[in-house]
């Protein structure tokens, strides 16, 4: 199922939560600022991802994000990814650490997140004009 991008930014905002170091949350001002930087953020690592992991294999171009209300077109494991992706480049500069930590997280998914599967043309062996296109999963 394709994700909204405010659903991935929920997740964002719970992830950067989590790792306050007073466990004071942000006032919501401060989120609403975070949101609309966080839309080009999705727009880069979803096209990054596209080609490995889009779920419309005769589609090649995938949409840009423009709003917080735009859909995703890629698998969950992409759509996890972007996660880590967005909240390594809105984490507070000041926690290095942090932001590796989520760097490292986007790479190990953005890695994991391909489709497994290819197309292959079947040879008409029959004479019957018949062709089909088949995903195979490798």
């Amino acid at each position: 199922m394709a994700e909204k991008l405010r659903n991935l930014f929920g997740a964002v905002r719970s992830t950067l939560n989590m790792f306050t170091e007073d466990g004071v949350q942000k006032p919501e001002a401060d989120y609403i600022d975070l949101m609309a930087k966080a839309v080009p953020l999705f727009d880069i690592a979803h096209k990054d991802l596209y080609e490995m992991a889009r779920k419309d294999i005769t589609k090649a171009e995938p949409t840009s994000f423009t709003s917080i209300e735009d859909t995703t077109e890629v698998n969950y494991k992409a759509d996890q990814a972007m996660i880590y992706y967005c909240a390594a480049r809105l984490a507070p500069f000041k926690k290095k650490e942090l932001v590796q930590y989520f760097e490292d997280e986007w790479l190990r998914l953005r890695a994991r997140c391909a489709n497994r599967m290819v197309t292959m043309d079947i040879e008409d062996v029959y004479g019957i004009n018949y062709v089909q296109k088949t995903l195979i999963v490798v």
